[in-house]
């Protein structure tokens, strides 16, 4: 089958025959130039003299699966330059191929997508099934072989810490706050790195970071005019880890005071047993059970080998726990239980409808399932027949109403923190009667609810008040913890209660990265993994 087409005049190509081979699934293209001369390589003067003509062979992009190959009847030129030390050179045509390669120029750029893209083994599979042939090898040789971007830089730097592997070795990923895009990646994170860093680059204004004595020396020493900058997400988490600390204190008050708040509330029973009858423990439950025999034999050792005069790190490592369990358990006043996970459904917002309809007599999950789409429910049958299947075990049971269960500490610290309109009744029950009830708790979240305040509204002149207030010998001592922190960094944290930067933009670009090093498996060395972020940003 023999066909003859035009290339567009730009490229100066004339297609002079094309082959197609049905059983090979391959086409070859004949191509010649028709430009009447050629500049010399060396020395840029034209010339129309032909010394010779060859065939260079070049993989194109495949045309309806199959693959194609341009054979280009190249021309050999005499260079008529007396001072050109070539005498002898070959035509070049730049936007079809570059020199001695043999793959067009946008085969080239489809494997450098793709490389960049999914890497090399996944890029290979996506590439094969697209038409193109090229080994995992190859794609990464193109990664290696593209020169990484060079960025300015920036005036406003966003500075974190992201893990080669997690609590072993980490890098530093540096980032252009204004532009939202990554400058550089470095391969560790020390002080010394980033120093050198700015030094190497000056021009940087505003450092926002996070408040380890890493980036704060290094920026300090680096960059000793630049304007330091406390990442606002990191002083909300150390606040609420810090209050978290505090109602651990209290765990035994807070989930009794929960429990009575829940045992009050009216509606549809958590689940109902035969009083009589003892309940066989499913193996799931038996589990369970077992892992907190386990949990409070760790406690009574811990709490023994307090009261011997043990310390914590002696303690943690007799039991061979962690030094953070150590702690938690001591600074509890008694044992902390573990609350039940709470699973959602999609039922959760018709809970109310379902229980009307319950109560006067329509047990069929069915005709239930049939009236709630009609009311804009996008769930299957089975989640509402899930959803009223513990109403109808508890009816089949004769016995008395278990009680809700009660929220953990942790759970109750989210409920204070979490936005009031976002809360259901019976959360809002459970934090309305914690702060009722609980007098110290109160005024130390009506303490850390100014911070938040300070935080949202950039109200850097109240911090000096909220610190005295915090540092009195009457607040709880997590608290007094995390102010006297604070002044060890004032600067920082008053210019994060003042300007608007933040280390946002740094921390997608933390979960971008974290997606690309997974993505590459085993291949993922730095400079692999560095080409592909930057170039990608």
């Amino acid at each position: 089958m023999r066909v003859r087409a035009m290339i567009p005049d730009k490229v100066c190509l004339r297609v002079s025959d094309v082959e197609i081979d049905d059983e090979r699934q391959f086409v070859r293209i004949r191509v010649r130039s028709t430009a009447p001369s050629s500049a010399c390589p060396c020395c840029g003067q034209s010339s129309k003299r032909v010394h010779s003509n060859y065939d260079r062979k070049l993989r194109d992009l495949p045309w309806q699966g199959l693959s194609v190959q341009i054979a280009w009847s190249t021309r050999r030129f005499f260079c008529d330059s007396d001072e050109c030390l070539r005498k002898i050179f070959a035509e070049r045509q730049p936007t079809v191929a570059a020199p001695h390669a043999r793959r067009t120029e946008r085969m080239s750029l489809a494997i450098r997508c793709i490389a960049f893209a999914c890497g090399g083994e996944v890029g290979t599979r996506l590439a094969e099934r697209l038409g193109i042939r090229a080994s995992a090898d190859t794609m990464l040789r193109v990664i290696r072989r593209t020169p990484v971007p060079c960025r300015p830089t920036p005036r406003v730097l966003g500075v974190d810490d992201w893990a080669f592997r997690k609590g072993q070795r980490y890098g530093t990923l540096l980032c252009d706050l204004e532009k939202g895009c990554p400058v550089e990646l470095l391969p560790e994170r020390t002080s010394e790195s980033f120093k050198q860093w700015l030094q190497d680059h000056e021009g940087v204004e505003i450092v926002s970071r996070d408040r380890g004595d890493i980036y704060k020396k290094g920026a300090t020493e680096g960059a000793p005019n630049a304007m330091q900058v406390a990442d606002r997400f990191h002083l909300a988490k150390n606040l609420r880890d810090a209050f978290g600390r505090f109602l651990e204190s209290k765990s035994q008050q807070v989930i009794n005071v929960a429990k009575q708040a829940l045992s009050g509330i009216e509606g549809a029973p958590a689940e109902v047993i035969d009083a009589n009858k003892p309940q066989r423990m499913t193996k799931a439950e038996s589990q369970k059970a077992a892992c907190r025999a386990r949990r409070l034999e760790i406690y009574d050792q811990i709490r023994e080998l307090d009261g011997q005069g043990e310390s914590g790190r002696s303690i943690a490592s007799k039991l061979g726990i962690h030094r953070g369990t150590v702690s938690k358990y001591l600074r509890s006043d008694g044992f902390p239980e573990r609350a039940n996970r709470a699973y959602r459904s999609l039922a959760d917002p018709f809970k109310s409808y379902l229980w009307e309809r319950w109560k006067s007599g329509c047990h069929n999950a069915s005709v239930l399932w049939e009236e709630l789409k009609d009311r804009g429910f996008q769930g299957s049958y089975a989640s509402v027949n899930r959803f009223v299947s513990r109403w109808r075990i508890g009816e089949s049971r004769l016995g008395l109403t278990r009680a809700r269960k009660a929220p953990s500490v942790t759970q109750v610290s989210w409920l204070l923190f979490k936005d009031k309109s976002k809360l259901n009744d019976e959360q809002t029950v459970v934090r309305r009667a914690v702060l009722s009830q609980c007098d110290e708790i109160q005024s130390t979240w009506k303490l850390v609810r100014r911070f938040i305040a300070m935080l949202r509204k950039r109200k850097g002149k109240r911090l000096d008040g909220w610190l005295e207030r915090a540092t009195k010998n009457d607040m709880p001592a997590s608290i007094r913890q995390f102010a006297e922190g604070l002044k060890n960094d004032l600067a920082a944290v008053r210019a994060a209660l003042t300007v608007s930067w933040n280390n946002g933009a740094a921390e997608g670009h933390i979960g971008r990265l974290k997606m690309m090093k997974r993505q590459m498996y085993g291949r993922a060395n730095f400079d692999l993994l560095r080409a592909r972020f930057l170039h990608a940003a």
